[in-house]
């Protein structure tokens, strides 16, 4: 027993200090040479490295099964939909991006409907790519990497997905005639040098159009950069999934087709329908938001010239809390 401690208490000292050791052809002359023949101090050398190659191994296994929360598995629930929401958006070379992800939780059980939307800088593994900002996964080997990529990093099963080509969205949002908004000075400035003068509201508010919609959403320049885009995608999203709860009947044909014109979806008609049903008989009334990572697990840094800035994040709170929200 007291040599399985002293080898371990040896094995955790060797991890923790990455030291090499190294067993020479003279070992046994590290010894008392009245302690050990040649042969038992070569025999001696021999079991001691199994003991300590042994224990440094295990140490090593459940290191990082902790780290890579190996240990935790991907959660699914019935009655519980997870659907992943890609806003792509293609540069002057036609190469695709995922510029926005969020997760739609659709609770058929508590008819409630979650929103957590991630980060695009977001430091994760990427199977055959090693560690990357988690929007690369969609350039990478779009819809399917990308899905893999949350299950794997987060722990969350992925039920269906949606991808808005954000060359359609300004005419989805046309459909509504605009979208009421209340925004800062600094964002109606910025927003009216590259689209326009924004339309007031009668309430004194402003009514974006398709275009400043969409461009208000990826603002980047001004407040807190990223972190300050993605509240600004889910305010506006909250405030569109509002006015469509309200939306006129004869707007409801060409709010379908320009959806399904700019969308493509793994889902079928039947389920589509199904989830709309839900968010307006109530469902979305109470739209809860999230984002990940959380401010208080994740840090942004500088990982190099060629990766940039990312987030990096403790990956075991992230999971914890976000199987907290969406399956509470």
């Amino acid at each position: 027993m007291k040599r399985c401690v002293l080898f371990m208490l040896f094995a955790i000292i060797i991890s923790t200090m990455k030291v090499t050791v190294v067993f020479g052809e003279d070992y046994n002359r590290l010894v008392s040479p009245h302690m050990f023949s040649d042969v038992d101090g070569v025999k001696f050398k021999f079991n001691t490295q199994v003991e300590v190659d042994k224990y440094t191994n295990e140490l090593k296994r459940v290191f990082n099964s902790f780290n890579n929360c190996g240990d935790i598995k991907v959660r699914s629930e019935k009655g519980i939909k997870n659907i992943l929401l890609v806003g792509a958006d293609k540069d002057e070379y036609n190469f695709s991006r995922s510029d926005t992800m969020m997760l739609m939780t659709v609770n058929s059980k508590k008819n409630t409907i979650k929103l957590t939307s991630i980060m695009r800088d977001t430091y994760v593994y990427i199977k055959g790519h090693g560690y990357e900002k988690i929007n690369h996964s969609y350039a990478y080997g779009g819809i399917k990497l990308l899905k893999d990529t949350i299950q794997n990093n987060f722990k969350v099963k992925i039920d269906n997905y949606a991808i808005v080509d954000f060359e359609g969205f300004a005419s989805i949002v046309e459909v509504f005639d605009g979208v009421e908004m209340e925004i800062t000075d600094e964002e109606k400035e910025v927003i009216e040098k590259y689209y326009g003068e924004i339309d007031r509201t009668e309430d004194e508010g402003y009514n974006l159009n398709g275009e400043q919609a969409l461009y208000y959403c990826r603002i980047r320049a001004i407040g807190q950069g990223s972190y300050g885009r993605v509240e600004r995608q889910k305010k506006f999203l909250k405030q569109l999934l509002k006015q469509a709860q309200n939306i006129e009947l004869t707007k409801i044909p060409k709010f379908i087709t320009e959806v399904y014109k700019y969308t493509s979806t793994d889902m079928g008609l039947i389920d589509t329908v199904k989830i709309g049903v839900d968010f307006l008989q109530g469902a979305g009334n109470e739209l809860e938001q999230y984002r990940i990572p959380l401010d208080d697990y994740s840090e942004g840094v500088m990982v190099s010239k060629q990766k940039g800035w990312v987030i990096k994040i403790d990956r075991r709170k992230t999971i914890e809390y976000l199987h907290e929200k969406i399956f509470e």
